[in-house]
C-alpha cells in the first residue's frame, strides 16, 4: 500500500498508481512524438516538461486525495512518456556527425541508467517504510522521506525543482540553436 497522503479513506496500491501512469505514458510517447515531427522537437520536448512541472506542484504537492494521486499518475505519465520517445531524438538534433550518434544515445542513456540502479540498490538496504523498497526511486528520495518522517513533500519539492533545472538545461541547449525564435521549428 502507498502512504502518499496522511489520512487516506482507501489505501491504494503502488501497483494502481504504476498501472496508470504506464498506460498514460504509452500516450504520452506516441502522441508528442507526432506532434513533435510538426513543431520540433525542441519545442515539444519543451512543451511536456513544463506541463510535467505544472502537475507535480499543481496536483501532486497538494493531493490530499486517493484520486487526485491517480490523477497526478495518469497526466505525469503522458507529460513524462515524451521523454522516452523524443530524447533520442534531441541528442540526434545537436549531433553534427550522425556516426555518432548511437555513442552518443547509448552514453547518454548510460548516464540516467546510474541513478536507477543505485536507487534500487539503496532502497533494498534501507530499513525506510516497507513498501518503499519496492518502489524504483533513488537514495536523494530515500533520504528526504527519512528525514520528513516518510512524508513526501520533499520528495515533491525536490522532484519539482529538479524538473525545473532540467526544462532550464534544455532550453539553454535550445537557445544556442537558434536563439529566443519562439516560433522555429527546432
Amino acid at each position: 500500500m502507498l502512504v502518499s497522503i496522511e489520512k487516506p479513506a482507501v489505501r491504494i496500491s503502488s501497483i494502481d498508481i504504476i498501472v496508470g501512469l504506464n498506460a498514460a505514458s504509452i500516450i504520452g510517447r506516441t502522441v508528442p512524438g507526432a506532434l513533435a515531427d510538426k513543431i520540433g522537437r525542441f519545442n515539444m520536448f519543451i512543451i511536456m516538461s513544463v506541463l510535467s512541472i505544472i502537475f507535480v506542484f499543481a496536483l501532486w504537492i497538494p493531493a490530499k486525495s486517493n484520486a487526485l494521486i491517480i490523477v497526478f499518475a495518469c497526466f505525469f505519465g503522458f507529460s513524462s512518456g515524451a521523454y522516452v520517445s523524443i530524447f533520442p531524438a534531441l541528442i540526434a538534433e545537436i549531433t553534427p556527425d550522425l556516426s555518432k550518434l548511437g555513442v552518443r544515445n547509448g552514453t547518454s542513456f548510460a548516464i540516467l541508467s546510474i541513478s536507477a540502479l543505485v536507487g534500487m540498490y539503496w532502497l533494498e538496504k534501507s530499513s525506510i517504510m516497507h513498501i518503499l523498497r519496492y518502489l524504483p526511486g533513488t537514495p536523494i528520495a530515500g533520504q528526504l522521506l527519512a528525514a520528513h518522517s516518510g512524508k513526501f513533500l520533499g520528495v515533491q519539492l525536490f522532484s519539482g525543482l529538479t524538473l525545473v533545472l532540467g526544462t532550464m538545461l534544455v532550453l539553454a541547449c535550445r537557445y544556442t540553436k537558434v536563439g529566443f525564435a519562439i516560433k522555429t521549428k527546432v
